[in-house]
C-alpha cells in the first residue's frame, strides 16, 4: 500500500487482506487511510446489508507479492505487483484485516480457490 504520489514506493506499507468476492469495491480502514497519510476524494453511494449509504472513498496504490516460478528446489521469490491506483471506501478496522479486497481488483487478474483451502491469484 502506497500513497498515489509515492511513485518509487519508498514508503510502502504491508498490510493484511481479506479477499471479498461479494463485494463489488474494495475498501481500506480509516487507520491504514491515515498512515498512508491519504486525503478524502469526496464520497460514493454504496449499497449494502443496511441499504443504501454514502461512504468516503480515497485514492491510493496498492499491490500483491506474486510467487515468481520455482528455479530451483527452494521455490520462487515474491516479486511486487502494482495496480494502477485504486479508489477504495473507508471501513472501520477489524482485528484481522485493514484492506478488504473486492472485485474491481479480483476481476484484473485470476482468483482460484481449491477445495482444499488452498488458494492463487495471478495476473
Amino acid at each position: 500500500m502506497a500513497h498515489p504520489s509515492d511513485t518509487m514506493l519508498a514508503n510502502t506499507i504491508s498490510a493484511r487482506g481479506l479477499v471479498d468476492t461479494g463485494a463489488s469495491v474494495t475498501a481500506i480502514c480509516r487507520n491504514l487511510a491515515q498512515k498512508l497519510g491519504l486525503e478524502p476524494e469526496g464520497k460514493r453511494v454504496i449499497t449494502n446489508t443496511h441499504g443504501q449509504q454514502q461512504v468516503t472513498q480515497y485514492r491510493f496504490l496498492a499491490g500483491f507479492l506474486v510467487r515468481l516460478p520455482a528455479s530451483g528446489a527452494s521455490g520462487g521469490a515474491a516479486a511486487p505487483h502494482m495496480l494502477p491506483e485504486v479508489y477504495g471506501i473507508d471501513f472501520t478496522a477489524t482485528a484481522s484485516f485493514d484492506l478488504l479486497v473486492g472485485m474491481d481488483i479480483i476481476r484484473q487478474g485470476n482468483l482460484l480457490v481449491r477445495r482444499s483451502g488452498e488458494w492463487s491469484f495471478e495476473f
